[in-house]
């Protein structure tokens, strides 16, 4: 027969089984499992005859940006070199950005900025508020 756990006792064993939980992926992390469940990432495993380069630099970018939620820069409104590197490189003069490249425009002007938006992809007002977001951004360049 089975003993009935008390208050005391059951938040016991809940602090047993989150000791053991493996350390928080990174949002790298997250995605690369995601390209795993769906077979996108063997698929390009396949096509390129081994792991993609372009792949990991993705993952460690995110990893990187992201490691702790968001973290907003020292002082607000001031980009470091490195946001400033990677907006230079995303481009701010595209007409479509992948979901990858909004991402990390969208994570560098919250950090910038010490805002936590979310921008919606499919509203009808969605490309006003990223020309808006652009226009902020490119002052930072």
């Amino acid at each position: 027969m089975q003993k009935k756990l008390t208050g005391m006792e059951k938040s016991k064993t809940k602090t047993k089984a989150t000791a053991k939980r493996k350390p928080k992926k990174g949002v790298g992390d997250k995605v690369e499992d995601a390209l795993k469940s769906t077979g996108v990432k063997g698929l390009v495993e396949f096509v390129n005859g081994g792991e993609c380069e372009g792949c990991k630099k993705r993952k460690e970018k995110l990893n990187k940006l992201f490691s702790k939620g968001i973290t907003y820069n020292k002082e607000k409104g001031k980009a470091t070199a490195e946001q400033k590197a990677t907006i230079k490189a995303i481009g701010l003069d595209k007409y479509r950005y992948t979901s990858e490249e909004a991402d990390l425009l969208e994570a560098i002007y919250n950090q910038i900025n010490h805002t936590s938006i979310r921008l919606c992809r499919k509203c009808p007002n969605a490309p006003k508020e990223w020309k808006a977001i652009l226009t902020r951004l490119e002052k930072h360049i």
